[in-house]
């Protein structure tokens, strides 16, 4: 019969191993950023307007998914930000369907637009 020594060594171990487990988890940043992103193209395109129900569903699982990301509970806050991401893309397609137009406010894109060399300096000052 293992002693009372031996059983709270055991238990202390399994305690620590299974704890930092949890500590060890990786934190879903790069989707929760993706998700940010699948909600401004959905704004983007006024889904709000177009398509309310799948953009509201898109907002309400990102709330959840910011709520577990705040307790530490990643993979519970990954999870949500795929639904998330879902709904949000789902609501820019249905937008985009019932007829929306991407406003885009950003400017020109830098890797298309063709720069231009300066004019010459002027030469009736020298």
């Amino acid at each position: 019969m293992p002693s009372l020594f031996w059983v709270t060594l055991l238990g202390l171990v399994l305690g620590i191993t299974f704890s930092s487990c949890s500590l060890m988890a990786t934190r879903p940043a790069q989707e929760m950023a993706n998700t940010a992103a699948a909600i401004r193209a959905a704004r983007e395109v006024q889904a709000d307007v177009h398509s309310p129900v799948f953009f509201l569903q898109a907002i309400e699982w990102l709330d959840r998914a910011k709520k577990e990301y705040r307790y530490k509970n990643f993979d519970l806050a990954e999870t949500y930000a795929q639904y998330s991401r879902k709904y949000a893309e789902r609501a820019e397609f249905e937008a985009m369907r019932n007829g929306a137009t991407r406003h885009d406010s950003s400017g020109p894109d830098p890797l298309t637009t063709t720069l231009q060399p300066p004019p010459p300096p002027d030469q009736s000052s020298q």
